[in-house]
């Protein structure tokens, strides 16, 4: 019977997603009227920050963390945009990955 991937181990992705912190710009935020727009063809005024850079850097770090894991204990199976995890490193890395679960960093 031949072996296959599976046999060895497993593949893991990381997928997160975090907001931006960030917010469009609105015209009457700059005391500017329609005309100004029409007038200049302007279509955005940019963003804004909505919270400090220092919360926004905190889930980076996290994200960084939680790769880490992946980067630590498996290869890199780039077919797949995944890892390859021994079996044996599989429940070292579910424990480790699951501290990053669902994680709220902003007004702990």
């Amino acid at each position: 019977m031949s072996k296959t991937l599976y046999d060895y181990g497993t593949l893991f992705r990381v997928r997160i997603s975090r907001w931006s912190f960030r917010a469009t710009n609105k015209q009457n935020e700059f005391g500017v009227d329609d005309s100004f727009v029409k007038n200049r063809a302007i279509n955005t005024f940019g963003t804004k920050l909505l919270a400090p850079k220092s919360e926004a850097d905190a889930f980076l770090k996290k994200e960084h963390e939680a790769r880490s894991v992946l980067y630590k204990y498996g290869h890199p199976f780039e077919v797949a945009d995944a890892w390859f995890v021994p079996l044996k490193n599989v429940p070292k890395v579910k424990e480790e990955l699951e501290k990053y679960r669902e994680i709220k960093i902003y007004g702990d």
